[in-house]
């Protein structure tokens, strides 16, 4: 009837319950809640979510709710910490499960005293990336299965940065792929290679447009695609370059 006719564009919730009046003639539970929003341009029923407690009504599969938007919650809930400690030449790691500290770890040795450390987590699995730098130069990369917590796959990036003193590497996974790029300074030039999940790349090298010889990388990925972009620093003393390159997920190209 008119005076029944639901308004356009609210959402409404209903639930139902039994009554056996040729038995006990008691009322069942009520039923789970359900919703439905009217909307007068659509002639076939598709999804459509308003209100947070729309989500409430059923089972949530790592998905969450936040000012009336659904976003996809990680699986995975950790931290993931890598350190150097005195003079010991295997790096050092440790995980955070959103509760406690887990014990620490150590990582495959890379024959040197270790000056710097980093670590980059991989989109697409659960693994971490460690690369490291030691007090003689030498810069190296490993991996880290997040399952078993155990390190291996050990890749030599550069026999020598030209200046230890300085961190002249990071590393960066690619959005999309998955797959993990390392790249360290090397004199006027950067060297790099590339872990797809099974195998690194061979090393290849990159030439720089800065004046004075690499001593500072830095590594940033996007969000959306596989390009990762570069900048990198020549001298700390006198006049500072700074160049940036894209990595297009395959090839260096547009640089400034």
């Amino acid at each position: 009837q008119a005076a029944d006719a639901l308004t356009n564009g609210t959402t409404y919730w209903w639930r139902v319950r039994a009554i056996d009046p040729s038995g006990g003639n008691t009322w069942s539970v009520w039923s789970d809640l359900r919703s439905f929003t009217v909307d007068t341009s659509v002639s076939v029923s598709t999804w459509f979510q308003t209100t947070n407690e729309q989500f409430e009504t059923n089972t949530l599969s790592d998905i969450e709710t936040s000012a009336g938007k659904a976003q996809i919650t990680s699986v995975i809930k950790e931290a993931f910490a890598v350190y150097a400690e005195t003079t010991v030449q295997s790096p050092r790691f440790i995980f955070w499960n959103g509760t406690a500290w887990g014990t620490e770890q150590s990582g495959v040795s890379v024959g040197d005293t270790i000056r710097f450390a980093e670590a980059a987590a991989a989109p697409t699995r659960d693994e971490y990336m460690i690369m490291t730098e030691g007090a003689t130069g030498v810069v190296d990369a490993q991996v880290v299965n997040g399952a078993t917590d155990t390190s291996g796959n050990l890749a030599r990036i550069n026999t020598a940065v030209t200046d230890p003193t300085q961190r002249g590497f990071d590393v960066a996974y690619e959005t999309t792929s998955g797959d993990a790029l390392a790249v360290s300074c090397f004199g006027t030039e950067a060297t790099y290679r590339v872990w797809n999940g099974a195998s690194w790349t061979a090393t290849s090298t990159i030439t720089l447009a800065v004046s004075t010889n690499c001593e500072w990388i830095k590594l940033v990925s996007d969000p959306t695609s596989d390009e990762i972009m570069m900048v990198v620093r020549d001298t700390t003393t006198g006049a500072i370059d700074y160049e940036a390159l894209v990595w297009s997920g395959s090839a260096w190209g547009d640089r400034k």
